[in-house]
Formats: structure tokens, sequence, C-alpha cells
């Protein structure tokens, strides 16, 4: 390589002219700079792609969740579980202070059980009656809890478990609910809206009933099946109560003929 100011012979990659100081414009340098270049061109386009990979397979994961697929490649659906046990609070309340229309009101808008249309059916063969009245007799002439037999003051509900159950189980309780109703020559699937339900949960609550002097009279232990109904899978989701094990079958029972409920029970 020569200077291109004094033509001298230069070996060796420097800046400026040893003889003349002249600015020497070395052409490796720049090739190394520009080769340099490229690699960190490569490097940042390789790290970037790596970045938006992430950030994709992040967001689509995330997406996936209320969409995993069980054996029969069917779509699972969570539900979220503050709202079944809120629900689940709203229907213990609604029955154990049953005493006037209002709770009757809550109680129907808080159950899967289109009671309406059932009373409607049952009256045209039998003068079974408003069911708003119906609820509330039912409830001065029963005692729910056979430990209470004096009745109590106040009752405390507190959770012990929400428990998500295999969309399946929802069978077992079509299966129940037939039997419970074909006495009345009625069935479920007309008055429950089975092929809308997506979430089945077991909420367990402890129920605690104190009598007037804040002595506790006996603790009962309340298993509700909440349900969430809808017909997109990413819609909003009406929650409601399915079924419980101390209340549902007794009123559904209690609408049987005298005869029917009598064997029934026996």
């Amino acid at each position: 390589m020569y200077c291109n100011k004094c033509t001298t012979e230069i070996q060796g990659d420097y800046k400026y002219c040893p003889v003349c100081g002249a600015e020497i414009h070395n052409p490796t340098i720049k090739n190394k700079r520009i080769v340099c270049f490229k690699y960190k061109s490569v490097i940042f386009a390789i790290m970037t792609a790596i970045l938006i990979t992430g950030i994709i397979f992040s967001v689509y994961h995330i997406a996936d969740i209320p969409k995993k697929h069980n054996g029969n490649n069917e779509n699972i659906i969570y539900a979220d579980h503050s709202v079944a046990e809120s629900v689940a609070y709203d229907y213990v309340a609604s029955i154990l202070l049953a005493d006037n229309p209002s709770d009757y009101e809550s109680f129907a808008d808080s159950t899967t059980i289109d009671w309406d249309a059932l009373f409607k059916k049952l009256n045209e063969n039998n003068s079974i009656g408003n069911p708003q009245d119906v609820y509330l007799d039912f409830f001065s002439d029963n005692i729910i809890f056979g430990s209470m037999p004096d009745g109590y003051d106040y009752f405390k509900t507190k959770t012990i478990s929400v428990t998500d159950y295999a969309y399946t189980d929802l069978h077992k309780n079509i299966t129940m609910f037939g039997k419970l109703f074909r006495p009345l020559s009625l069935s479920p699937v007309s008055y429950i809206p089975f092929s809308e339900i997506r979430t089945l949960n077991s909420v367990v609550l402890s129920v605690e009933f104190y009598d007037a002097d804040d002595n506790l009279i006996t603790t009962e232990q309340l298993d509700i099946t909440v349900v969430a109904e809808s017909d997109e899978y990413y819609s909003p989701r009406d929650y409601s109560v399915l079924y419980d094990n101390f209340f549902m079958e007794k009123f559904i029972t209690s609408l049987y003929p005298e005869e029917t409920s009598t064997a029934f029970h026996k």
C-alpha cells in the first residue's frame, strides 16, 4: 500500500503516513468495518426474530388456556371461581331467609331451572298454584335441617372448597333430574338449559347456625353445583345453581301428588 500524497510504501495498517502524516485510506480497515456492521445487523435481526416469536408464542399460549382439549376433543371452559362462590352464597341466603315474595324472585334468578315454565305446565292438569306461594309455603311447612328442631336465629357461611367438575359430569345431573321429574310426567331438558351449560363447579360451604344467645346449634355442609351457561365459548356467561344437596330434591318432590310422594320417599 502507498501513501497518496508522498507515494511512500507503507507496510501494515496505518491510519496516517509515517513520513508525511497524510491520512491513509485503508480499504482493509473499511472492509473490516463493513463486515463487522453486517455481522451486527445479522445478529440484531436474529435477536429481533427470537423476541417476536417469543411474544407471539406467549400470546397464543395465554389465549389458548381456556380452550384446551380433553380426550374427546371437546373444548374445556374454566369457570370464574369467585363468581361461582358468590352465586352459591346468594343462593343459600335466599333459601335460608325465605319469608316474602322477593325471596322467591331472588331464588328463581339464581337457579338454572325455569321454575315459572315448570309451574305453568304443572298447572295445566293440576292446581299446583303460583310458584311464589308454593315456594314460601314449602318453607313455612318444612324444617330443612332435621338437626334444628327449635330453629335458629342467624347463620354464618364459610367456603370450604370450589372445585371444577369435568364437563361429562353433566350427564349425571341430567340422569338425576330425570328421575326427579318423571313422577311429574315432565322431562328436565324442557326446563333446564343443559345444552347451554359450559362449566360445572362444586361449591362446598359450611353453614353454622346460632340461637339468639349466640350459641352454636349445629353446622351443616352444603354442596352446591354452580354452572355457567353460554352459547359462545368467549361470550359473557350466566352463572346459576343447578343443584344442591339439601333443598332441591325436597322442593321438587313436594310438588308430587300425595301417593307418588309417599312412594318416592319409601
